[in-house]
């Protein structure tokens, strides 16, 4: 929705035509409805659950030169 703002915005300013935007303003309908669609279906866009979502901490320090 963010982006169809934006592009009305864009209309309004008349840095697009009519046409232009309306084209633009399909192609962002087309994009919300594939990702709704992943949403709905997501087990198979997103792999296997893994119970280790990232690598384990490592201890960082600093050495200071008490000099």
């Amino acid at each position: 929705m963010e982006v169809q703002h934006w592009i009305e915005t864009a209309l309004d300013c008349q840095y697009l035509t009519n046409e232009q935007a309306a084209v633009l303003v399909e192609q962002c309908e087309e994009i919300g409805r594939m990702l709704t669609g992943m949403i709905i279906k997501a087990p198979p866009f997103c792999g296997q659950s893994s119970s280790r979502v990232r690598q384990a901490g490592e201890d960082y320090f600093a050495v200071v030169d008490q000099n």
